[in-house]
């Protein structure tokens, strides 16, 4: 939808880009997104782009304010951006993303997915009870942490930079919503996949 200053200032925020950062590569929920669109979309391949429609960074607040007028400012850009990289089949991330992208007319979405904001933990939480048979290695966090190193290290993360975001990542088990977040997508993208 928009880049999130994730409870920073936007100076903080300028700072941590100014090192290197890439939207995308921040949160749990962020790495799980990659996990799952590397492993169950993509077979094991990193050919897809993750983007914004809305290119500036702000907070939540902000972010809920005037967002069809903000996003509408920003679609040329969206357009430019999709045309560099061929107009590739879109995943809307979110329903206000997909309601947007569907009522310009411009756009031809294949599927859209529940946004991974902790605003649906009870809807992941509970699709994770629903679920519980499909069985998830207790090292699920594990492979999730050895996956965002990787990642960090393909885009050229420097050593500080990657321990700052790596230290605060997959340290213990998933939550009950964290693994029904995984085993939605890992649904969603297997299916489209087939």
């Amino acid at each position: 939808m928009e880049p999130s200053l994730n409870r920073m200032t936007p100076e903080t925020f300028q700072t941590l880009v100014n090192r290197g950062f890439h939207n995308f590569l921040y949160s749990e929920e962020d790495f799980i997104l990659h996990y799952c669109l590397y492993h169950f979309l993509c077979h094991d391949s990193f050919d897809y782009h993750i983007t914004d429609i809305s290119k500036g960074a702000m907070n939540i607040v902000m972010a809920h304010l005037q967002r069809n007028q903000r996003y509408a400012n920003w679609l040329i850009i969206l357009k430019k951006e999709l045309e560099f990289f061929n107009n590739p089949p879109l995943i809307a991330i979110g329903c206000r993303a997909r309601d947007f992208l569907s009522k310009t007319g411009h756009f031809q979405l294949e599927f859209s997915l529940m946004h991974y904001s902790q605003n649906n933990s009870a809807r992941f939480r509970d699709y994770y009870i629903q679920h519980s048979h499909k069985s998830l290695t207790g090292d699920l966090h594990i492979k999730l942490k050895e996956f965002a190193v990787r990642m960090l290290d393909d885009q050229n993360y420097n050593a500080q930079l990657k321990i700052e975001i790596l230290s605060r990542l997959f340290n213990n088990e998933l939550s009950i919503w964290k693994k029904g977040l995984f085993l939605k997508y890992m649904d969603e993208f297997s299916v489209t996949r087939n």
